[in-house]
């Protein structure tokens, strides 16, 4: 098998590793099919560098660039509470001779940005991309005050600690050029990034990206082993059964592959649709940090 090697920086992953193979250095292999490598051109992306994440969306691969992607504000509606409770913590009070009061609550809020850039194919007229980004984030709270020493009136300190955890993402783009009907990318994703449903589509045509996960790691001594975890490593590109296209989408090993059969138009409309998978998941990577 062709192997795209990619570091491996969940834990579990990692841990996994060791258990069952006993490797050290292990890295997720993104597996592509053989026959698919031999019958496809490869293009390697490319992505700036920088301390902006609006800089880093320029990517680029072969013939095809993003360029001047523009991300705007993210706009926050506050959901309503899903959770909240309120305990008295005994414990505290047994040990530190203190009572501690714990308030609880948590609501799934919604985000919304939008995202414009230009798809740049070599010789041929851009592509204008419009975006509407929206994940669902669960905000979670935890609120903690203290009694007095003395078994007092509560004091002032209250503790509070909050945290945002990604539970889902969905992304609609509208791709346009002077001259033809336009292409609307869909993308519905979990909180791990993995698709559950990704479509490209004009009145005409329509193209289904699918997930696709990887469980197989390798160390640096070439053992191979299965992970616990299956880990979203990227999209094939179909088309009814046929397959047209592979996007490697996990960290450094990113890369496209499509089917050297695939006319011209096709695979500048697959790359079109690939840059925009690539942009959704590189944007709701910092929800889920």
């Amino acid at each position: 098998m062709t192997k795209v090697r990619v570091p491996v920086h969940a834990v579990p992953l990692i841990v996994a590793c060791v258990l069952v193979a006993g490797c050290v250095g292990a890295h997720l292999v993104a597996n592509v099919d053989p026959e698919v490598e031999h019958d496809s051109t490869v293009y390697e992306i490319e992505q700036p560098g920088g301390y902006r994440l609006e800089k880093r969306l320029n990517v680029s691969f072969g013939p095809y660039r993003v360029v001047d992607a523009d991300l705007g504000r993210t706009q926050t509606e506050r959901g309503k509470d899903t959770e909240k409770r309120r305990y008295f913590n005994w414990l505290s009070l047994l040990f530190k001779n203190e009572g501690l009061i714990v308030t609880e609550s948590s609501r799934e809020d919604t985000k919304e940005q939008r995202l414009a850039y230009r798809f740049e194919i070599a010789g041929k007229a851009p592509w204008t991309a419009t975006c509407t980004l929206r994940r669902l984030v669960r905000h979670r709270e935890e609120s903690h005050m203290f009694t007095g020493n003395d078994g007092g009136p509560w004091d002032d300190d209250d503790h509070r600690d909050s945290t945002d955890v990604l539970t889902s993402a969905s992304q609609i783009c509208l791709y346009s050029r002077p001259g033809e009907g336009d292409w609307v990318l869909s993308v519905e994703t979990d909180a791990a990034g993995q698709a559950r449903q990704a479509r490209l589509t004009n009145r005409q045509d329509a193209y289904a990206a699918r997930g696709v996960t990887s469980t197989l790691v390798v160390g640096d001594d070439g053992r191979k082993a299965h992970s616990w975890f299956a880990v979203p490593t990227g999209y094939e590109w179909v088309r009814g059964e046929r397959m047209l296209g592979t996007l490697v989408t996990y960290r450094e090993g990113r890369r496209l592959l499509l089917d050297r059969d695939c006319p011209a138009s096709t695979a500048d409309v697959l790359a079109m649709g690939s840059s925009g998978l690539l942009l959704h998941g590189l944007i709701t990577k910092q929800d889920q940090r």
